[in-house]
């Protein structure tokens, strides 16, 4: 009997090792995956960082030209294309009108500015 009784014993140390395990592999997996969801957010921080950067330097470029007072210019080219018909891309519209493009800049870089601002929080957030 005693022996049936050690064997018992056995088994429920072995059981609540075995429940220990699980969880703790389930808390790695969790653990796993708020890591690969900050990651994620912090490459799309940086995508719309390099972004504004691009903006900027056409920004930059535009004031340039706006010396030589250009309205339009050939520099810089605001294109936007679809799939009107479903088959081909097309373009639907193009801007070289520089107060236009400075409007596009200063508009885009505004809504990037408030969606860093939303990622910066929930990284903090995240730790």
């Amino acid at each position: 009997m005693k022996k049936d009784e050690k064997t018992v014993e056995e088994t429920k140390k072995e059981t609540k090792n075995v429940d220990a395990m699980v969880l703790l592999q389930s808390n790695i997996e969790n653990q796993i995956k708020k890591f690969n969801l900050l990651q994620e957010k912090l490459n799309h921080r940086d995508k719309f960082l390099r972004t504004k950067d691009k903006l900027a330097q056409v920004d930059k470029s535009i004031s340039d030209n706006e010396l030589n007072n250009d309205f339009v210019t050939d520099q810089v080219t605001i294109v936007m294309s679809g799939k009107i018909n479903g088959y081909r891309e097309d373009e639907v519209l193009k801007i070289s009108v520089v107060p236009v493009i400075r409007d596009f800049i200063t508009f885009i870089s505004e809504k990037i500015d408030i969606k860093v601002q939303e990622l910066e929080k929930e990284i903090i957030e995240a730790n």
